[in-house]
């Protein structure tokens, strides 16, 4: 490599405004605390209370099925 060429930065945020920088900081603040996670399975039971339980059983049973079919194709 030349000297002159171009050297990829080691801050990925770098060229990010700060409003961005900031956000994305906190994003990763509160998922890593496990702030998010908590709102979003509070989220989820507050729907499911309101409209029922058969969205989380219907999503189980997607996954299920299709784990059924990636192991029926192999």
């Amino acid at each position: 490599m030349s000297v002159s060429a171009e050297q990829p930065t080691t801050d990925i945020l770098a060229h990010l405004p700060r409003w961005k920088r900031w956000g994305l900081c906190a994003i990763a603040a509160m998922t890593i605390t496990g702030i998010l996670p908590m709102l979003a399975c509070a989220a989820l039971f507050a729907v499911c209370d309101v409209v029922g339980w058969w969205i989380p059983l219907a999503a189980l049973g997607a996954m299920v099925a299709y784990g059924m079919w990636v192991v029926m194709s192999l």
